[in-house]
């Protein structure tokens, strides 16, 4: 399954959510775009090898940025990582119909449930045989 993994160079989560994503499944291929021009280009590629785009956001400001990119992300399941739970934060966010919204301690764990069931999902239907417990064991680069 291939990831689209959006989160800003400087923020400080961005090590652990990345380790995260690449280690929830053997079958994931991850593709790290950095900044928004980054992400936005990549969404003007073809999509139909997109399994999830992963987004990290930072602040309010860097969420209406991704949110101005509302009508590509709907082409796509999005997971999106929110920076605080502020009523304000969580409508802009619903604004790009996230298949997972998060925030917090749990947002590791959360977005790893999440990812190995899709990487399930797309191994039964591509007729491999993907045990999601092997990624720990061989993590990506070795």
């Amino acid at each position: 399954m291939n990831v689209v993994f959006h989160c800003p160079p400087s923020d400080e989560a961005r090590g652990k959510l990345l380790k995260a994503v690449a280690l929830a499944s053997p079958g994931i291929r991850l593709e790290v775009v950095p900044g928004v021009p980054a992400l936005a280009a990549r969404l003007r590629e073809p999509m139909d090898t997109i399994g999830l785009v992963v987004i990290k956001a930072t602040d309010p400001d860097h969420l209406q940025q991704v949110t101005d990119l509302r009508k590509s992300l709907r082409q796509v399941r999005v997971a999106i990582v929110l920076p605080d739970t502020h009523p304000n934060t969580v409508a802009l966010a619903h604004t790009i119909h996230p298949s997972l919204m998060t925030y917090g301690e749990n947002s590791l764990l959360e977005l790893t449930a999440v990812l190995r069931k899709l990487a399930e999902i797309e191994a039964r239907f591509n007729g491999t045989n993907l045990d999601p417990s092997d990624a720990a064991a061989n993590p990506p680069g070795s």
